[in-house]
């Protein structure tokens, strides 16, 4: 099993356990559904409108790699 991450504009840094990138990208979607991105954007972006769950998944998908 590999660990993969993505890192937001704010920084903070998101890990999903998985066997491939994919499964990766999946895992860390269902994590940052309406509702949890709507909590990070609380926490981690003050302020700022709340992107649609699409506008997240894709950066999802362009920016998880492996954990070097």
């Amino acid at each position: 099993m590999t660990t993969y991450s993505m890192t937001c504009t704010c920084g903070y840094v998101m890990k999903e356990d998985a066997e491939t990138r994919t499964q990766a990208a999946a895992k860390m979607k269902e994590m940052m559904n309406a509702e949890g991105i709507a909590a990070h954007m609380v926490e981690h972006h003050p302020g700022e409108a709340v992107p649609p769950v699409e506008t997240i998944h894709a950066m999802i998908d362009a920016n998880i790699e492996p954990k070097e």
